[in-house]
C-alpha cells in the first residue's frame, strides 16, 4: 500500500510539528572533518545556525531545534495556525537554505 501524500496528512488550520532530516550529497562533509581531503568544516557551524534561524523568522516557522551532524542535519519545525501550505513553506525554506548560500 502506497503512503498518503503529505498534503493530505497535514491539516491546514492545525499546528503541525514536523521533523525535517537532509543528507548532504556525494560523501561531502558539512562539518567537522573530511578524513578525504584533511580539510575541517566547523567554521561552517556558527553560520548555518544564523542562517537557519534568519529564514525561520523569515518564513514565518518555528525552529524547535536542530543537530548539525558532519554529513547531515535535523531540523523540528513548528508551522504556524491557518497556514494554507505548510509543505510549500518548507520546500522553500530548505530551497533557500541549501542552494542560495
Amino acid at each position: 500500500m502506497a503512503r498518503m501524500a503529505r498534503a493530505e496528512v497535514f491539516a491546514p488550520d492545525e499546528v503541525e510539528v514536523v521533523h525535517v532530516m537532509n543528507r548532504v550529497v556525494r560523501r561531502c562533509y558539512l562539518l567537522g572533518d573530511d578524513p578525504v581531503s584533511g580539510k575541517n568544516y566547523d567554521h561552517r557551524k556558527v553560520m548555518i545556525e544564523n542562517q537557519l534561524q534568519r529564514l525561520a523568522g523569515a518564513f514565518g516557522i518555528d525552529l524547535l531545534g536542530f543537530a548539525l551532524m558532519s554529513n547531515h542535519f535535523h531540523l523540528i519545525l513548528v508551522s504556524p495556525r491557518f497556514l494554507l501550505c505548510f509543505l510549500t513553506l518548507i520546500s522553500h525554506f530548505l530551497f533557500f537554505f541549501l542552494y542560495l548560500n
